[in-house]
């Protein structure tokens, strides 16, 4: 990556890794640095599952999505953010309602506040439900049927899920697919409890503008064996629409 002269392309993907720290041995400071100049000058950089966990550490600096373990002390920030996209979906418009001035505004009441002196608590809480990641559980994953890299996918999708990274993300990070609740998550396999609350209504793939280019990033395998072809729509989606949907790749003649 050092050597290689990147303009030459519009989209490059990483995929996914035993550990995270592989890509921050292979890279280094310069490759991210080089990486980070080249999806602001308008590439699209993918990263899928192992890839995305360490595109999503803080200590790479390179996209806003998070994992969870380390934003624990924000996790009402986050869940208050979840809770108004589904409020948004999920709303009605009653036009007579509307014009005869009879139409009130939504509560915003029980919005909770960040518990930021529960941080040790809360880390060593996170460390225990880790233990209990999904291994291979199919799960349930709504979409924004009105986001391009959800286009021709439909409402919601399987997905796998075989990891203990968990990702959070807020506006203005774009979240085209969001695991479901606790109660509609599971389709398949074994899900403890503790992960149901862990994984429920986080983001299983995100999409965020940097400069005029972009970062996706997918929780877990999208092409899985090539089994689960409703996410891996959403991966050719990210591969063959992103160049001209989501960014603005200067194009040199």
């Amino acid at each position: 990556l050092g050597s290689a002269d990147l303009r030459k392309y519009n989209a490059i993907v990483f995929p996914s890794t035993w550990s995270p720290q592989s890509y921050r041995k292979l890279l280094g400071k310069d490759g991210v640095s080089k990486l980070r100049e080249w999806v602001e000058a308008g590439g699209t950089l993918i990263g899928v599952a192992g890839a995305a966990a360490f595109l999503a550490d803080t200590a790479t600096g390179i996209c806003s999505t998070r994992l969870r373990r380390q934003v624990l002390e924000k996790l009402d920030w986050y869940a208050d953010a979840s809770r108004r996209e589904s409020l948004v979906e999920a709303i009605v418009i009653d036009s007579v309602s509307l014009w005869d001035g009879t139409l009130q505004p939504a509560d915003s009441s029980g919005r909770k506040t960040p518990h930021a002196s529960r941080g040790k608590e809360l880390v060593e809480e996170d460390e225990q439900l880790r233990l209990f990641r999904p291994r291979g559980a199919i799960l349930d994953v709504k979409l924004d049927e009105e986001h391009w890299l959800a286009f021709g996918a439909g409402r919601e999708v399987p997905a796998i899920a075989s990891t203990s990274y968990a990702y959070l993300a807020k506006r203005p990070v774009e979240t085209p697919a969001r695991f479901a609740g606790t109660s509609e998550l599971r389709l398949s396999g074994l899900l403890w409890p503790e992960a149901r609350e862990r994984w429920a209504t986080s983001a299983s793939a995100t999409r965020e503008g940097k400069g005029r280019g972009q970062i996706i990033l997918f929780a877990g395998e999208p092409n899985y064996r090539g089994c689960f072809h409703g996410t891996e729509r959403l991966l050719l989606n990210a591969l063959l629409l992103g160049p001209g949907f989501g960014s603005q790749a200067a194009v040199e003649w």
